[in-house]
Protein backbone atom coordinates (compact mmCIF):
# COMPACT_ATOMS: atom_id res chain seq x y z
CA UNK A 1 0.00 0.00 0.00
CA UNK A 2 1.19 3.48 -0.86
CA UNK A 3 2.41 5.64 2.03
CA UNK A 4 1.02 9.18 2.17
CA UNK A 5 0.38 12.12 4.48
CA UNK A 6 -2.62 14.08 5.63
CA UNK A 7 -1.70 17.73 6.02
CA UNK A 8 -3.41 21.09 5.82
CA UNK A 9 -6.87 19.53 5.36
CA UNK A 10 -5.71 17.54 2.32
CA UNK A 11 -4.42 14.06 1.57
CA UNK A 12 -1.23 13.85 -0.50
CA UNK A 13 -2.27 10.70 -2.35
CA UNK A 14 -5.98 11.16 -2.93
CA UNK A 15 -5.95 14.93 -3.52
CA UNK A 16 -2.64 15.31 -5.37
CA UNK A 17 -1.55 11.83 -6.43
CA UNK A 18 1.59 12.07 -4.27
CA UNK A 19 2.96 9.03 -2.49
CA UNK A 20 6.05 9.03 -0.28
CA UNK A 21 9.02 7.55 -2.08
CA UNK A 22 11.70 8.48 0.44
CA UNK A 23 11.56 9.78 3.97
CA UNK A 24 14.20 10.44 6.57
CA UNK A 25 14.05 8.55 9.83
CA UNK A 26 11.27 9.69 12.12
CA UNK A 27 12.91 12.32 14.30
CA UNK A 28 13.24 12.13 18.07
CA UNK A 29 13.09 15.24 20.23
CA UNK A 30 16.08 15.78 22.48
CA UNK A 31 15.95 18.08 25.47
CA UNK A 32 18.26 21.07 25.43
CA UNK A 33 20.80 20.79 28.22
CA UNK A 34 23.28 23.27 29.61
CA UNK A 35 26.59 22.40 31.22
CA UNK A 36 27.52 24.67 34.13
CA UNK A 37 30.49 24.04 36.41
CA UNK A 38 30.49 20.32 35.70
CA UNK A 39 26.73 19.96 36.19
CA UNK A 40 24.22 19.03 33.53
CA UNK A 41 21.10 21.17 33.73
CA UNK A 42 18.01 20.09 31.85
CA UNK A 43 16.16 23.14 30.52
CA UNK A 44 12.79 21.55 29.79
CA UNK A 45 13.01 22.99 26.27
CA UNK A 46 13.31 21.10 23.00
CA UNK A 47 14.51 22.16 19.57
CA UNK A 48 12.20 21.81 16.57
CA UNK A 49 12.88 18.76 14.41
CA UNK A 50 13.19 18.51 10.65
CA UNK A 51 11.77 15.78 8.46
CA UNK A 52 12.68 15.62 4.77
CA UNK A 53 10.24 13.75 2.52
CA UNK A 54 10.41 13.00 -1.18
CA UNK A 55 7.07 12.50 -2.89
CA UNK A 56 6.56 10.82 -6.24
CA UNK A 57 3.61 11.43 -8.48
CA UNK A 58 1.30 8.84 -9.94
CA UNK A 59 0.96 8.43 -13.69
CA UNK A 60 -2.59 9.76 -13.56
CA UNK A 61 -1.51 13.01 -11.94
CA UNK A 62 1.78 14.77 -12.56
CA UNK A 63 3.62 17.04 -10.14
CA UNK A 64 4.63 19.17 -13.11
CA UNK A 65 1.01 19.74 -14.18
CA UNK A 66 -0.18 20.59 -10.66
CA UNK A 67 2.93 22.13 -9.08
CA UNK A 68 1.25 25.45 -8.25
CA UNK A 69 -1.62 23.68 -6.45
CA UNK A 70 0.84 21.44 -4.59
CA UNK A 71 3.06 24.34 -3.51
CA UNK A 72 -0.01 26.31 -2.40
CA UNK A 73 -1.21 23.32 -0.32
CA UNK A 74 2.19 22.95 1.36
CA UNK A 75 2.95 26.60 2.07
CA UNK A 76 -0.41 28.28 2.79
CA UNK A 77 -1.05 26.47 6.04
CA UNK A 78 -4.56 26.55 7.53
CA UNK A 79 -4.28 23.34 9.61
CA UNK A 80 -0.75 22.46 10.71
CA UNK A 81 -1.39 18.84 11.74
CA UNK A 82 0.79 16.35 9.85
CA UNK A 83 -0.32 12.70 9.95
CA UNK A 84 1.15 9.65 8.24
CA UNK A 85 -0.89 6.81 6.75
CA UNK A 86 1.06 4.31 8.87
CA UNK A 87 0.22 6.17 12.12
CA UNK A 88 -3.09 7.94 11.55
CA UNK A 89 -3.98 8.25 15.26
CA UNK A 90 -1.02 10.56 15.95
CA UNK A 91 0.19 13.81 14.46
CA UNK A 92 3.01 16.34 14.45
CA UNK A 93 2.51 20.11 14.47
CA UNK A 94 4.20 21.80 11.50
CA UNK A 95 6.05 25.07 12.10
CA UNK A 96 7.32 25.56 8.55
CA UNK A 97 7.50 23.86 5.16
CA UNK A 98 10.31 24.28 2.63
CA UNK A 99 9.62 23.03 -0.88
CA UNK A 100 12.81 21.89 -2.58
CA UNK A 101 13.50 20.55 -6.04
CA UNK A 102 10.90 19.26 -8.40
CA UNK A 103 12.60 16.62 -10.50
CA UNK A 104 11.20 15.83 -13.91
CA UNK A 105 12.01 12.39 -15.26
CA UNK A 106 10.47 11.30 -18.55
CA UNK A 107 10.92 7.58 -17.95
CA UNK A 108 9.89 7.43 -14.28
CA UNK A 109 7.73 9.28 -11.83
CA UNK A 110 8.40 12.94 -11.15
CA UNK A 111 9.44 13.80 -7.59
CA UNK A 112 9.25 16.76 -5.22
CA UNK A 113 11.41 17.26 -2.13
CA UNK A 114 9.76 18.80 0.93
CA UNK A 115 11.23 19.49 4.37
CA UNK A 116 8.84 19.87 7.28
CA UNK A 117 10.02 21.71 10.40
CA UNK A 118 8.03 20.23 13.27
CA UNK A 119 7.27 20.92 16.90
CA UNK A 120 9.40 18.42 18.84
CA UNK A 121 6.62 16.05 19.93
CA UNK A 122 4.09 13.75 18.39
CA UNK A 123 0.51 14.16 19.64
CA UNK A 124 -2.37 11.73 20.08
CA UNK A 125 -5.61 12.57 18.33
CA UNK A 126 -8.32 13.22 20.86
CA UNK A 127 -9.80 10.01 22.09
CA UNK A 128 -12.83 9.25 24.19
CA UNK A 129 -12.60 6.57 26.85
CA UNK A 130 -15.88 5.50 28.39
CA UNK A 131 -15.63 3.96 31.85
CA UNK A 132 -18.60 2.29 33.49
CA UNK A 133 -16.69 0.83 36.43
CA UNK A 134 -13.37 1.28 38.22
CA UNK A 135 -10.65 1.06 35.58
CA UNK A 136 -7.02 1.89 34.99
CA UNK A 137 -6.00 4.37 32.32
CA UNK A 138 -2.35 4.62 31.26
CA UNK A 139 -0.64 7.62 29.74
CA UNK A 140 1.20 6.58 26.58
CA UNK A 141 3.61 9.51 26.30
CA UNK A 142 7.20 9.73 27.45
CA UNK A 143 7.12 13.45 28.29
CA UNK A 144 4.68 15.24 30.60
CA UNK A 145 1.54 16.13 28.71
CA UNK A 146 -1.74 17.89 29.24
CA UNK A 147 -4.67 15.84 30.37
CA UNK A 148 -8.22 16.93 29.64
CA UNK A 149 -10.86 14.82 31.35
CA UNK A 150 -14.62 15.18 31.11
CA UNK A 151 -16.55 13.14 33.67
CA UNK A 152 -20.26 12.60 33.10
CA UNK A 153 -22.56 11.92 36.02
CA UNK A 154 -24.51 13.61 38.74
CA UNK A 155 -24.15 13.98 42.49
CA UNK A 156 -20.86 13.49 44.30
CA UNK A 157 -17.99 11.82 42.43
CA UNK A 158 -14.63 10.51 43.63
CA UNK A 159 -11.86 10.43 41.06
CA UNK A 160 -8.45 8.91 41.85
CA UNK A 161 -5.23 9.60 39.96
CA UNK A 162 -2.30 7.52 41.16
CA UNK A 163 -2.80 7.58 44.95
CA UNK A 164 -4.55 10.97 45.10
CA UNK A 165 -8.35 11.05 45.34
CA UNK A 166 -10.32 14.09 44.28
CA UNK A 167 -13.83 14.62 45.67
CA UNK A 168 -16.13 16.49 43.29
CA UNK A 169 -19.48 17.50 44.80
CA UNK A 170 -22.80 18.46 43.25
CA UNK A 171 -22.00 17.42 39.67
CA UNK A 172 -24.87 18.18 37.32
CA UNK A 173 -24.43 16.37 33.95
CA UNK A 174 -20.59 16.58 33.72
CA UNK A 175 -17.43 18.20 35.07
CA UNK A 176 -14.21 18.98 33.16
CA UNK A 177 -10.75 18.63 34.68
Amino acid sequence: METYIDFNNRNSLYDFGLGITNMGSLPVANEIVEYVNGYTIKTGEYDPIELPITFKDRKWRSIIDFQHDIIDWLTNIQDNKLMFSFSSDKYYLVKNVVVGEITRNHNKYNTIDVTFTLEPFKYQLESVITLTKTSDIYYQGNVEGECNIKIYGSGNIQFTINDETIQINNVDEYVEL
